[in-house]
């Protein structure tokens, strides 16, 4: 059984392509195609700043695997490929904070000394997060194909 509420529709005020940008103030936030998770998943590269220091940011919008069929599956797969293709990515924003441990960070970020590294500017963390999504997905999709078969 579903949720006993009904979300509210809101009026269409712009529709965003795979590619699109929008700058809000001084920051343009690029979207990038990544369904899978859902059909309409956008994620999003933009850039952070550290004591006036850019940093390439990504959210990926849905890295959560719910593929229940070959299709979907390969959307997914498509999705992360897509992200796995950019470069420079230095910053992982997720969607949610268990994907990155971001309280851990946040934590470490409030006891930051001067000099010591931005715990969130991990390039090495979203290039292994990233693969491992990808590995999984092409597994659930091996998966779904081998029950096809039986």
């Amino acid at each position: 059984k579903g949720p006993s509420y009904v979300l509210p529709v809101f009026p269409l005020d712009i529709a965003i392509k795979d590619g699109d940008s929008i700058t809000l103030g001084d920051t343009t936030v690029r979207f990038i195609a990544t369904p899978g998770h859902t059909p309409g998943v956008r994620s999003f590269e933009y850039t952070v700043w550290d004591g006036g220091k850019p940093y390439k940011a990504v959210t990926f919008g849905g890295p959560g695997l719910n593929a229940r069929d070959a299709e979907n599956a390969r959307k997914y797969i498509d999705g992360v490929r897509r992200l796995t293709a950019l470069k420079d990515v230095q910053v992982n924003i997720p969607p949610h904070p268990w994907h990155n441990r971001e309280f851990d960070k946040a934590g470490r970020l409030k006891t930051r000394k001067p000099g010591e590294p931005h715990p969130f500017v991990a390039p090495d963390e979203w290039r292994a997060w990233i693969e491992d999504l990808l590995a999984k997905g092409q597994q659930r999709l091996e998966q779904i194909k081998a029950k096809a078969k039986n």
